[in-house]
């Protein structure tokens, strides 16, 4: 849960970055899209996906792509309602596997333009491709991981070192979740805390799950000759 402070942070950099707009791999600018059409919907699929897959990011609406920048796009021209965060999980309901849920913010830049920016959230266990296609006329395909890549784009993966990056940052995220589970469970069962004290102790999650099967193994071992 987001407390007050956590939330006013977010919002600043939020802000910050509705000011001064800048496009890389970890965030997509767009002007205004009738989210309304199921074409655009997909196509909007696509670069969520990508951004979840990179490890998260920020997708900012109402801006338009000109050479000298992104200047502001004015008055969305689209019913809202399309914006609303309901509506954009619900896109993802649809298109992504596994499906994930992101934060939409409605927002007000210094210059009092209104701008849209979706929170992709990162961290996830496995990789995330759509299941199925969009329609006719879209670019979503079944069965795709996209990813991140310069330019930025959103597409496939297309070298073995992206293929790479991708995996870790799951695996990675794997190994996360079980060191924080079996530390959660060691706090509850260890003996005197020595084994949580170890755990916590440890440099790194590989070096964590070692150390805590090695030294459950001793517990064990300790309490099997007890018994005898």
């Amino acid at each position: 849960m987001v407390d007050d402070r956590s939330r006013a942070a977010i919002e600043e950099q939020l802000l910050e970055l509705l000011d001064f707009p800048r496009e890389d791999v970890d965030t997509e600018i767009k002007d205004w899209l009738p989210l309304q059409d199921k074409v655009a919907r997909a196509n909007l699929a696509i670069e969520l996906i990508a951004l979840a897959n990179h490890g998260g990011g920020r997708l900012l609406f109402g801006y338009r792509d000109e050479v000298a920048g992104w200047p502001p796009s004015g008055i969305c021209p689209h019913p809202l309602q399309h914006y609303a965060q309901d509506a954009i999980n619900n896109i993802l309901k649809a298109y992504a596997e596994p499906p994930f849920e992101c934060h939409v913010d409605h927002l007000a830049a210094s210059d009092g333009n209104n701008h849209v920016v979706i929170r992709v959230p990162g961290g996830h266990r496995v990789p995330i491709r759509s299941k199925k296609s969009g329609p006719s006329g879209s670019r979503l395909k079944v069965d795709v991981y996209y990813v991140r890549r310069p330019g930025p784009e959103s597409a496939p993966p297309q070298s073995g070192r992206e293929w790479d990056e991708l995996l870790r940052r799951c695996l990675s995220a794997q190994r996360e979740e079980l060191v924080t589970s079996f530390r959660n469970i060691v706090n509850i069962v260890g003996s005197g805390g020595q084994i949580a004290e170890t755990l916590a102790a440890s440099a790194s999650p590989t070096t964590a799950l070692q150390t805590w099967e090695q030294t459950s193994l001793n517990r064990l071992d300790d309490l099997l000759a007890g018994d005898s």
